[in-house]
């Protein structure tokens, strides 16, 4: 699980072990690496999707969600040198990484 980031106690990151068929790409936040108190997509065009949220303050995760977008194209990096294939979750069709 690498972790991409971390803000005011609280860490970015996403799984390594995803199975088959590969989840579009996304991100955990949490207190540490096991704590999945909220998950967001990433977008084709860079923005977040809240998926839930189960406990981090709103304040702190309205700026966890910038933080998410101001660097998701090394999220989406990051992503595709782990897994090789990424798809977007606002994409019908899964639109694909582009080197």
């Amino acid at each position: 699980m690498p972790k991409i980031f971390s803000y005011d106690g609280y860490v970015i990151y996403f799984y390594v072990s995803e199975g088959e068929p590969l989840e579009n790409v996304y991100v955990h936040y949490g207190k540490d690496l096991y704590d999945k108190s909220a998950k967001a997509w990433i977008n084709s065009d860079g923005t977040v999707s809240l998926e839930y949220n189960k406990g981090i303050p709103l304040h702190k995760m309205n700026k966890l969600l910038k933080i998410t977008e101001a660097i998701s194209d090394d999220i989406c990096d990051k992503w595709y040198e782990h897994f090789g294939e990424i798809t977007y979750k606002d994409s019908e069709l899964g639109s694909s990484y582009e080197d």
